[in-house]
């Protein structure tokens, strides 16, 4: 997958314009897939680093317990790759 991030990566939002009219026409649809395709790879890269943060023994505890690789993915992995607060700025 990394090569195909690394060669949408430099495409900025509005290279996609002609295409999208072609494809969807002139409305909201087309604005609408604009701001998408701009924004999804920044999206999908800071995904695939928070979720390379979570405790490497996680997913073994899980399957030791019995969750499915679903389940895993819901209830483990996603929920490890939210952003959290420091305990020593809420206090």
């Amino acid at each position: 997958m990394d090569p195909f991030v690394s060669l949408l990566r430099p495409l900025p939002s509005i290279t996609w314009i002609p295409l999208s009219i072609l494809w969807l026409g002139i409305g909201e649809s087309q604005k609408t897939a604009i701001v998408f395709m701009g924004s999804w790879i920044y999206i999908l890269l800071y995904t695939i680093e928070s979720t390379k943060r979570v405790d490497p023994l996680a997913d073994p505890r899980a399957r030791n317990l019995g969750a499915s690789d679903v389940a895993i993915m819901r209830e483990v992995i996603l929920p490890g790759a939210l952003p959290r607060h420091s305990l020593r700025a809420s206090r």
